[in-house]
């Protein structure tokens, strides 16, 4: 009830989120973010990290990723259309939350990041007072199991490049 209207929390409440890349509804996604269990929270609920090796696609799935155009919902009527892969950044832009397929087509897309997800390990970082993890958020998507729990703060702080 309390999550902002479009955020994951908003969508998926207490089940588990997507893998994902924070801010993938900016024009450009910012390329860090830090993550931090706020002072005084606790949780038992994990992140979940998944580096996405683009070496190990094939030049017919980087192609794709870079030629695939998805509606990217910018909210405040920003609108844009967008692949998957920005090669000249290396950037993954990707998240079911903002993302979809233009109506009338069928991308495959969504399927390629779903098997490159399977072909990685997943880090597990299990939160404790004054723990930070800084990663890539062009490179490393991000992701929350289901939880029972109601409150879950962490704190969160995006850079650009």
């Amino acid at each position: 009830v309390d999550a902002a209207p479009r955020s994951l929390s908003a969508q998926y409440g207490t089940g588990a989120f997507p893998f994902h890349t924070d801010a993938a509804h900016h024009a450009l996604p910012p390329r860090y973010v830090l993550l931090r269990l706020a002072d005084g929270a606790r949780t038992t609920t994990p992140t979940l990290l998944a580096v996405i090796d683009l070496a190990a696609l094939s030049p017919q799935d980087r192609r794709t990723l870079t030629r695939e155009q998805w509606l990217v919902n910018g909210g405040r009527g920003r609108v844009f259309y967008s692949p998957i892969l920005d090669p000249r950044r290396q950037l993954i832009r990707f998240d079911p939350g903002c993302m979809s397929e233009p109506g009338g087509t069928t991308l495959q897309g969504h399927e390629i990041v779903d098997a490159a997800l399977q072909d990685t390990g997943v880090i597990t970082i299990g939160w404790y007072p004054k723990r930070t993890v800084i990663f890539d958020n062009w490179r490393v998507l991000h992701a929350r199991p289901a939880t029972d729990e109601k409150t879950r703060a962490l704190l969160r702080i995006m850079v650009s490049a």
